[in-house]
């Protein structure tokens, strides 16, 4: 199967910003960064979480348990 190179979700693609003080990938929300987690799961296999971070308050994913 072929990697993605972007985030699709219904009808449009999600193609994730970096943020600038940590480099992670930014997703615009909540459900935005779930769609991305099960998306990775389903395309890798990779059990990651979404949260959003209390230092720059934007969405990412984390491996590590919650």
């Amino acid at each position: 199967m072929a990697r993605r190179t972007a985030i699709t979700d219904y009808d449009y693609p999600i193609i994730p910003e970096r943020c600038v003080p940590s480099g992670k990938i930014i997703y615009p929300s909540a459900a935005d960064a779930q769609h991305a987690a099960r998306m990775a799961y389903f395309d890798y296999g990779s059990e990651v979480a979404p949260y959003q971070d209390p230092a720059c308050g934007h969405w990412h994913l984390t491996s590590k348990a919650q």
